[in-house]
């Protein structure tokens, strides 16, 4: 097991950190957060690019 080395690792630990300031009131409610925090791990910290210049670069 290494978190370090698997990206969604990293994103699930944003999106965490994010959903948990939330008061859940429903299911929907809770499935848009998900995306909305989903789309800005992804996009706004560019947690894939990193992993990718960082590992997949030594394996070429």
């Amino acid at each position: 097991y290494s978190p370090h080395l698997n990206p969604i690792e990293q994103i699930w630990r944003q999106m965490k950190r994010e959903i948990k300031h939330h008061y859940l009131e429903s299911r929907e409610f809770l499935q848009e957060l998900t995306i909305k925090t989903y789309k800005e791990s992804i996009y706004e910290t560019k947690v894939h690019d990193k992993w990718l210049e960082t590992f997949i670069t030594k394996v070429w």
